[in-house]
Order: C-alpha cells, then sequence, then structure tokens
C-alpha cells in the first residue's frame, strides 16, 4: 500500500482523470463538508472511480441532523465543551450564547455545509459503493465511509 497526500484541491475538479493508478483507500477528514451537496455527490461518485475492486473510502467529518432539535442540542454540547475547556487551559468563563455566536459566524465564514450522514451514506451508495456505513459518531463528529465488494474487513 502506497500513502501519498497529492495536496490537491478536490472542488469541481475529476479526481479520476488526475491518476493513472488506483488506489487501495481514500481518506478525508475535516474536508468535505466545505464542499456543496451536489458536488459531495460528485467527489464520492470520482472517488469511487479511483479505488481498486476492493478499496474503501473513509470520511471523518462533521454531519448535520436532520432534527433540529437535535441540531440544537449538538451545538449546546459543543458549547459547552468550549466553555469548559476555556476555563481549563485559558481560565477564562466564556459566555455560552458568545461561544454559540463565534462558531455560528466561524461556520459562514468558512463556509461549512455539512450533509447529514443518512444523506451521505446515500450518496455513498449511489456512487457505487456496496457498503456504506457508519463506523464511528459522537454528536455531530462522524467517520463514515465507503467499501466495495472486494473490501477485506480485517478487525
Amino acid at each position: 500500500m502506497t500513502l501519498r497526500n497529492s495536496g490537491f484541491n478536490f472542488a469541481r475538479k475529476r479526481v479520476s482523470r488526475l491518476f493513472n493508478e488506483k488506489f487501495d483507500a481514500v481518506v478525508s477528514t475535516f474536508a468535505i463538508h466545505h464542499l456543496s451537496h451536489r458536488d459531495k455527490r460528485h467527489l464520492f461518485k470520482e472517488i469511487f472511480k479511483i479505488l481498486k475492486d476492493n478499496g474503501g473510502f473513509i470520511n471523518g467529518d462533521i454531519v448535520r441532523s436532520k432534527n433540529q432539535k437535535i441540531e440544537t442540542k449538538y451545538e449546546d454540547i459543543w458549547a459547552r465543551h468550549v466553555k469548559k475547556m476555556t476555563k481549563s487551559i485559558l481560565k477564562k468563563d466564556v459566555l455560552l450564547e458568545s461561544i454559540k455566536a463565534k462558531g455560528r459566524k466561524r461556520e459562514k465564514e468558512e463556509g461549512d455545509r455539512p450533509a447529514s450522514l443518512e444523506e451521505q451514506l446515500q450518496w455513498l451508495r449511489i456512487a457505487g459503493f456496496d457498503t456504506a456505513e457508519c463506523i464511528w459518531k459522537y454528536y455531530c463528529f462522524a467517520v463514515y465511509g465507503g467499501f466495495k465488494s472486494g473490501y477485506n474487513f480485517k478487525i
């Protein structure tokens, strides 16, 4: 297996035309949520094309809930965590509403557009992956992937 970071910005590109070889795996973290939903679907199709028949794709990223009450709970949990860490590390007490406002501003500035986990698993299946599964989830953070039929799940 060869590990390589291409350092390439995949947005709106045909990934399958960039490489003359197929890969065992594609791994991404905290990047794909910046793409539009249309571009996410396109990227999943391109990733499928560059994987070997026994290849797999793993993504660790932010996901949204389709339920607004749950989404609000995610934001509350995250803000409480930031508040606790700020107090512990910086010895500062910060208001929860201030943390939430800064978080929303940052999301807007950075162009965050996370989709729900369910949508992304469905998009992986539509892209051709035989198995699309969530491997780990903690509130709004998830590790999930798509695997071709020949993928050997070693545990």
